[in-house]
């Protein structure tokens, strides 16, 4: 390998969102799914005549825990086309100038995806984090194979045993004096990949993962590269007749 390289959809430095002491109607909107799920555990003791501990505990509500991912990304609709493609009903929020969109899954999940002051895209759940995660992991799958594709790229993906998925991509194009690139990217259960670059000298692999960061709105966390990104090109020689 040329270079190996770890991308991240997820924005470590931003800050988080204060808390405001009115709920915003984005996170009424995620709490009604915890109320829901109370009333339904709620119904089902009734229907199987379960004792409940106490009257009071049979009143509480448990305050939903509201989990939240900064992104770098700042393009929504590829992450809504990926959201609909895994089964979410996407409805947009009138919220002003900034954008905020609800999506809905088949058994009543619920995700939100809003903006931030400066663009960038935040998405919340009042539910398991996973859910985050594997929007996200559905995304830099969709958006991998398409960077791949359009950049004429044989492309082939594989799941593996995991549930990560391995995409293979390989340059199609004639012999270059740096090589043709051989790519293969490890899409993490969390939305974050992994290159492993190979087939090339120089430093164009470095150009590739950049290039492929962009594509998905992400940023690179990681980079090593080896004694191949040193060698020097050295174009064919010109004949003159």
């Amino acid at each position: 390998m040329s270079n190996t390289s770890t991308v991240t959809p997820y924005d470590s430095a931003a800050q988080s969102i204060p808390a405001e002491t009115t709920a915003s109607p984005v996170e009424r909107w995620l709490a009604e799914e915890n109320e829901a799920v109370v009333e339904r555990l709620r119904a089902e003791r009734r229907h199987d005549r379960l004792e409940l501990h106490s009257a009071r505990s049979a009143c509480q509500r448990p305050a939903p825990v509201l989990n939240r991912a900064a992104l770098h990304m700042r393009n929504v609709e590829p992450l809504l086309q990926s959201a609909g493609a895994a089964g979410y009903r996407v409805e947009r929020l009138a919220r002003g100038s900034r954008r905020a969109f609800l999506l809905c899954g088949k058994l009543g999940e619920r995700l939100a995806v809003t903006e931030s002051a400066n663009g960038q895209l935040e998405l919340r759940t009042a539910g398991d984090r996973a859910r985050i995660e594997r929007l996200l992991h559905r995304y830099t799958v969709d958006r991998s194979v398409e960077h791949f594709r359009r950049l004429g790229m044989q492309v082939r993906t594989v799941t593996l045993a995991n549930g990560e998925v391995q995409i293979e991509a390989a340059e199609s194009m004639p012999e270059r004096p740096d090589g043709a690139a051989r790519i293969v990217t490890r899409a993490r259960r969390d939305g974050s990949a992994k290159l492993d670059i190979a087939g090339l000298r120089g430093p164009r692999c470095g150009q590739i993962v950049q290039q492929y960061a962009e594509a998905l709105g992400a940023a690179v966390r990681e980079e090593t590269v080896n004694d191949a990104y040193y060698q020097q090109v050295v174009p064919p020689a010109t004949v003159r007749l």
